[in-house]
């Protein structure tokens, strides 16, 4: 595929500021901060990083610059528009290795345009987030002169590309290997990523810093509330509906809820599966639900949305059947709202919720196990609230978007400091 034009061009940066709207102002020189993210889709890494430079707007000592360095939706530009002084689109689908020429002709393009930004807009630390844009971050940091810091989200250590699998993990365990040995500092959003970069990818363990991901606000809505936000999202007063939010790839195990969904069949509640979010699995994820005879009925694709807060509310029980996670936002905005929670005994999921005691939990990819649990708490609607208010209240007191801008703007300052 062509690789598609940057949304700011080269001369453009050189000739011209950004937007008056996407640039802030500020009393000060405060040091800038520039933020390397996949792209500007709609996603958890995305949803914190922004959650988080707003928390750090009053601070004083920094400002940001977001760029979404890869080929991808721009759904959540705006809000990076909002947050940050300046925000880039470099928007390149990079060739695969085994198309060498293509490949280089690609880097060549992400890296000239990441230096040109760096010298714009005086960047004073560099920060990327999830993979490949933490071997950026090393480069710039060193070409530059500039500290850096990487954000790992998941606990997978090896994203998906177009290389043999025993070429692709030689490849990235020694690129991984370089990167966490080269950093300035990870960021680690859970015990089980931490464990795996100190493990696997041999980060010196000094330089990993465990900051879970938190979430602005947790507010339980009424039944009144409730039940105005089922008329108002067409969904039925009198039926179950328990909702998952992640992007759809394997990992999520969304394949699980659907046969959950299948055999809670029988149920008087009618519970029915709200699938929010999209990617390159929902054909097959649909596939399922056609097959097993529930699509449109007991399992219902309603793709991105921007009220999934509205969806939260109005929904009876938040599910997740994720394989493995990092701190899984979606969970702690479920969590945050009061919502009672059954999820899949895995990492990042069972280090958030205690079985009986703030949430439910099932055997991981075991969709009559999940359906078990389902109906469990559907039972006791008493216990359930029970649960959510404790999960709620784990929420406001560990995981609080201000501490966590703190943790940043704190390890910020010591880096620039030093550098």
């Amino acid at each position: 595929m062509t690789p598609k034009p940057s949304s700011i061009s080269g001369a453009e940066w050189a000739d011209s500021n950004p937007p008056a709207s996407a640039r802030k102002r500020f009393p000060m020189t405060p040091a800038t901060i520039l933020h390397l993210l996949p792209n500007f889709e709609i996603g958890g890494a995305q949803e914190v990083l922004c959650r988080t430079i707003e928390a750090l707007d009053d601070d004083g000592r920094f400002r940001h610059v977001a760029v979404g360095v890869f080929e991808g939706p721009q759904d959540f530009r705006d809000d990076f528009d909002q947050a940050c002084a300046a925000t880039y689109d470099i928007n390149v689908c990079r060739a695969p290795v085994t198309r060498p020429w293509a490949f280089v002709r690609d880097v060549r393009h992400i890296w000239g345009s990441l230096v040109r930004i760096c010298r714009e807009e005086d960047v004073r630390l560099v920060h990327g987030q999830t993979h490949d844009n933490d071997f950026l971050a090393v480069l710039l940091g060193k070409r530059l002169g500039l500290p850096s810091v990487a954000t790992h989200q998941g606990a997978r250590l090896y994203p998906d590309n177009r290389v043999g699998r025993s070429l692709r993990r030689s490849a990235r365990t020694w690129l991984l290997r370089w990167v966490m040995n080269s950093v300035d500092a990870v960021i680690a959003v859970g015990p089980d990523v931490r464990d795996n970069l100190v493990e696997i990818a041999k980060a010196p363990a000094e330089k990993v810093l465990l900051l879970k991901n938190s979430v602005s606000r947790a507010e339980t809505a009424t039944a009144a509330q409730r039940d105005l936000l089922r008329e108002r999202l067409d969904l039925d007063r009198d039926r179950a509906y328990f909702v998952a939010v992640g992007r759809l790839i394997p990992a999520k195990g969304v394949d699980t809820l659907i046969e959950a969904a299948a055999a809670l069949g029988d149920h008087p509640f009618r519970p029915t599966l709200l699938v929010v979010g999209d990617g390159p699995d929902r054909d097959r994820l649909e596939g399922i639900a056609r097959e097993l005879a529930v699509l449109g009925d007991r399992v219902v694709f309603l793709g991105l949305r921007s009220d999934v807060s509205d969806l939260l509310a109005a929904s009876d029980l938040y599910v997740s059947a994720s394989h493995s996670e990092g701190t899984s936002l979606a969970l702690l905005e479920a969590m945050a709202r009061g919502l009672p929670c059954v999820v899949a005994n895995s990492p990042g999921l069972a280090d958030l919720v205690t079985d009986g005691a703030n949430g439910r939990l099932f055997a991981v990819k075991n969709g009559a196990d999940c359906a078990r649990v389902v109906t469990e708490a559907l039972a006791d609607p008493g216990a359930s609230r029970s649960q959510a208010t404790r999960a709620q209240e784990t929420v406001r007191r560990e995981f609080s978007i201000n501490a966590l801008a703190a943790e940043h703007g704190s390890l910020y300052g010591r880096l620039l400091d030093g550098a």
